[in-house]
């Protein structure tokens, strides 16, 4: 809660009731299974933000979490002065553009793969670009391959419904591959 997106920010588990979860002890390795299980791809960092009085927070060991069990399975009561902040990318890029922020959109599910063209608006594709931390949509195309080869299938009412790229995506082939460009 409180970050710039749905991947970033303080993190927060109910059991209960919602409480932050106190910053000690955390590694990224602990924070990118942590991004996992909140299905929002790795984590790109962590950071402790110190609060000026204890408050409820749950306790998660990070062993627990290495050991492949969710949040909600390794929580345990306590109080803190610190809480996580994580910010996480999702497992979703855009590759062979200009710089980080235009390209081909690719989507990691198991394995990166392209994204088909079909359907796509600057509606959705906003919402790519303000995943990656990349601004605004400025446009969207498709380059047509001259052979099929697998990729993500991803309905646009899906996206606008709210779900991730990622959720979204189903197995198929296409020819045409989505490109997006980005502010």
């Amino acid at each position: 809660v409180g970050g710039s997106r749905r991947c970033a920010g303080t993190l927060e588990v109910k059991r209960g009731e919602w409480r932050p979860v106190d910053g000690s002890d955390w590694t990224l390795t602990s924070a990118d299974l942590a991004c996992r299980d909140l299905d929002c791809g790795s984590a790109v960092s962590t950071r402790i933000r110190d609060e000026f009085v204890n408050k409820s927070a749950w306790k998660i060991s990070p062993e627990c979490i290495r050991g492949r069990y969710t949040l909600r399975e390794c929580v345990e009561s306590g109080s803190s002065s610190s809480v996580l902040e994580l910010t996480c990318l999702e497992p979703v890029r855009l590759v062979g553009g200009s710089g980080r922020c235009a390209g081909a959109l690719e989507v990691r599910r198991g394995h990166w793969r392209p994204v088909d063209g079909s359907d796509w608006t600057l509606k959705e594709a906003a919402v790519v670009c303000r995943d990656l931390d990349c601004g605004s949509a400025v446009s969207t195309a498709v380059r047509n391959e001259s052979v099929r080869k697998s990729a993500w299938k991803i309905r646009p009412d899906c996206i606008q419904a709210g779900y991730t790229p990622r959720k979204c995506a189903t197995s198929g082939s296409s020819s045409s591959i989505l490109e997006i460009t980005c502010s």
